[in-house]
């Protein structure tokens, strides 16, 4: 890689390339990558080697976890949470009260991806407690919505607040 010989634009150039190189045979030097001791490498590498979603992703993202720097950290521990949400139930239920490790627009996007049973319960409280507290953006509310929609085939109704002209999952 040219990246540490460049500065600038065409430094940022080659992070881009790194990021969006998803081919067979830039799964060795990506990985190598993740290693490097600039966290962007480490990152575009990362996001490189999820959207090829590489053989040993998963075992990657775990060692990502402890990275010293924190944006690779959260990066590598989001993937995790989205690719297997059953590991990590109890933290996206606790977020959608505004506890935990989780933040409640991560947990929602990935209970809209792939929704989990037995959170329903929680999802529903949510609704309930974000028409009250955040009255005038549904945003959130819509993604609860959704993953209620997925696991039960339910529409349930909530405020929409201001944004009167966005569609429930369930009208598409």
């Amino acid at each position: 890689s040219d990246f540490p010989k460049e500065s600038g634009p065409r430094q940022d150039g080659c992070l881009s390339v790194i990021a969006f190189s998803t081919g067979v045979d830039a799964m060795p030097i990506l990985e190598r990558l993740t290693e490097s001791e600039d966290h962007r490498l480490r990152h575009v590498a990362a996001e490189a080697l999820v959207r090829a979603n590489a053989p040993n992703l998963d075992a990657l993202l775990q060692r990502l976890v402890g990275d010293k720097d924190e944006y690779v950290r959260g990066f590598a521990q989001d993937n995790l949470r989205r690719r297997h949400p059953e590991d990590y139930r109890q933290d996206l239920i606790d977020a959608l009260s505004g506890r935990g490790p989780i933040s409640r627009s991560v947990a929602l996007g990935i209970l809209a991806e792939k929704p989990l049973s037995g959170t329903e319960e929680a999802l529903e409280a949510f609704i309930r407690r974000d028409e009250e507290e955040n009255r005038h953006n549904p945003t959130l509310r819509y993604y609860a919505a959704k993953s209620l929609w997925k696991l039960t085939g339910r529409t349930l109704e909530y405020d929409r607040g201001l944004a009167t002209d966005r569609k429930y999952p369930w009208e598409k």
